[in-house]
């Protein structure tokens, strides 16, 4: 059964190397957001069995996103792989306290992602 995974990002470039990562190595459907807020109504709207997503967004970053996605319901268990350049401490404490289910550090190798995928969608 096909899975859906939302992917958020504002980089074009980096949308593109995902979703062909993504794509030669599994047959889910991909759903693509390029700012948080269309991410927040693309999850509600899609219910994505995972979400990857940028914490450097515009119109609200992928921290804020999170939180909001986790005070809803309909995506409160999804799990939600910030990925971000930012490797601090307060960083990746800020991103587990808005309730990531991972944090992963720019660049994402090809076998971190394929490693995720397995991890939540039980490939």
């Amino acid at each position: 059964m096909s899975k859906k995974i939302l992917l958020a990002d504002n980089s074009r470039i980096a949308l593109l190397l995902r979703c062909r990562a993504l794509s030669e190595r599994t047959t889910h459907d991909i759903v693509i957001a390029t700012d948080g807020n269309s991410a927040i109504e693309k999850a509600f709207a899609e219910l994505p069995d995972l979400i990857l997503m940028d914490t450097s967004l515009p119109e609200k970053d992928g921290i804020a996103a999170c939180i909001e996605l986790r005070r809803d319901p309909r995506t409160a268990s999804t799990p939600i792989v910030l990925l971000s350049n930012l490797c601090e401490k307060k960083h990746v404490d800020a991103a587990f306290g808005a309730g990531c289910s991972d944090y992963l550090l720019k660049p994402i190798d090809e076998s971190e992602l394929i490693g995720v995928l397995e991890a939540y969608l039980d490939l």
